[in-house]
């Protein structure tokens, strides 16, 4: 499977977006969140939600790109068919703990088989 996060697999258009936050299902993780629902096609399509309390926008990117970073390195983890908004809250969490949230989002969320999967 190909490692990069290609255009089609980034939920872009407002219309899927409310969709997603009216209808989907939300997990909770100390520092992050996932709100995910079915797409009907045979891709995942994810959305990198950093929310305005943060108020340096330097700071809002670095964790839109750690959490992008987390994404890419683990997609062959996630199952096709989903619409997936990875919400990140304010912390000291570096890039070790933002994939730990990942993966414990996933499994919370059972989008993964067996733990022994994600290690």
């Amino acid at each position: 499977m190909k490692r990069s996060l290609t255009k089609k697999e980034r939920l872009a258009r407002p219309k899927d977006i409310q969709r997603l936050f009216l209808e989907g299902r939300k997990v909770r993780v100390k520092g992050a969140g996932l709100t995910f629902i079915e797409n009907g096609r045979d891709y995942c399509r994810i959305l990198f939600v950093v929310p305005r309390s943060i108020k340096s926008k330097v700071e809002r990117n670095r964790l839109k790109r750690v959490a992008r970073e987390c994404v890419r390195l683990q997609k062959d983890l996630l199952p096709p068919g989903y619409d997936l908004a990875l919400i990140l809250f304010p912390g000291d969490y570096l890039y070790e703990a933002r994939m730990e949230q990942f993966r414990s989002l996933l499994k919370a969320a059972e989008l993964v088989g067996e733990m022994d999967r994600i290690s």
